[in-house]
């Protein structure tokens, strides 16, 4: 379950959050199986962050960086991740369907067993990145 101080931070804003998130680098936030529909959290510092389970449907996460985050099972149908940096991040067993995923990092993520139904990866950055059906890409 999502920290409830820490949920309740997110939901004051971007700056804030992202202040509070180089105040404490060392803390891994916990935000899974919260309910985050049509979130604005783009440019959103969540590098390491568990978002497991989380759903994230319709979300901005434009250029937030995701680096390292568990967003395992997430939902994130329709999500907008332009640009977004997912270098590390687990998608396993994640919903993408219909995701934006244009010019976003990928680069070392780990989406096997994604469903990414009609996502959109143009210009997605592949590095050793394995694929939804458990194959390396690049």
């Amino acid at each position: 379950m999502a920290d409830p101080v820490q949920l309740a931070l997110l939901t004051q804003g971007i700056a804030a959050w992202n202040n509070w998130r180089e105040k404490h680098e060392e803390i891994m936030p916990n935000l899974s199986r919260a309910t985050l529909i049509r979130a604005y959290l783009s440019s959103a510092n969540l590098s390491k962050a568990n978002l497991c389970a989380t759903n994230l449907t319709w979300a901005n996460l434009n250029i937030a960086d995701l680096s390292h985050a568990d967003l395992s099972g997430a939902n994130l149908t329709n999500a907008y991740l332009i640009g977004a940096n997912l270098t590390g991040a687990s998608l396993s067993g994640a919903d993408l369907t219909g995701a934006d995923l244009s010019e976003a990092n990928l680069s070392g993520a780990n989406l096997h067993g994604a469903i990414a139904t009609r996502a959109n990866f143009s210009q997605a950055k592949f590095f050793k990145t394995t694929m939804p059906d458990g194959s390396i890409r690049g």
